[in-house]
């Protein structure tokens, strides 16, 4: 069982702008999907790719965080329609779906169970460079939480006016939020496609 405010929990999060798909190579559902995703996609439609696909992308980063030497294998991630969720290697992992009909996205996240707080936000970045805008979304979904007011009370740090959130990667390149140079208890993923980007940010511990 994991201890309360362990900092190795996981989320994953991607983002298709199906205005940017186009027809896939004949060979690409068979490298990619199983029998019974390409049987849904035949039956359900394009869209229903592009949803399986942002699962599978959420999932594997979500998996490449726990596992930094894990590469990309996306048959080896299955999607289960009637359980809402995709298994690998034995493993389910329930997975949301946002999918927006009229901006022409769809937006998938993953995570897993023990977290405090969930947010995700997707916004459209024209003039600004991505790296950028992502992680402007993530900075307003975590200053915006009381649990970063609570969190950020205890650190006792006359600076804090002044401080800005910063984000730096690890040695794994996974993102770190950091406050006043402590880093702030929050898991998180950056996607983006075209002119979208979207964050995930999941709250560990609030102490």
């Amino acid at each position: 069982m994991r201890k309360k405010g362990d900092l190795n929990l996981f989320i994953g999060n991607d983002i298709v702008a199906l205005s940017s798909t186009q027809k896939p190579h004949p060979r690409f559902d068979s490298r990619v999907f199983t029998p019974s995703e390409i049987k849904q996609i035949e039956t359900q439609g394009d869209t229903r790719r592009w949803h399986i696909w942002a699962a599978k992308e959420a999932c594997y980063k979500l998996e490449k965080q726990r596992d930094p030497t894990l590469f990309f294998s996306p048959i080896e991630y299955e999607w289960f329609q009637e359980e809402n969720c995709l298994k690998f290697r034995n493993h389910a992992t329930k997975v949301y779906f946002e999918l927006d009909s009229e901006l022409n996205y769809v937006h998938a996240w993953c995570f897993e169970p023990d977290f405090l707080e969930v947010a995700v936000q997707v916004k459209r970045a024209f003039d600004v460079p991505q790296s950028l805008a992502v992680r402007s979304v993530a900075q307003e979904l975590i200053c915006s939480s009381v649990r970063f007011k609570e969190w950020a009370k205890t650190l006792k740090k006359t600076s804090q006016e002044t401080s800005v959130l910063e984000f730096k990667q690890n040695s794994s390149k996974v993102p770190k939020a950091f406050f006043c140079g402590f880093e702030v208890p929050v898991s998180l993923s950056f996607s983006h496609d075209e002119n979208y980007v979207a964050s995930a940010v999941a709250w560990v511990s609030a102490k």
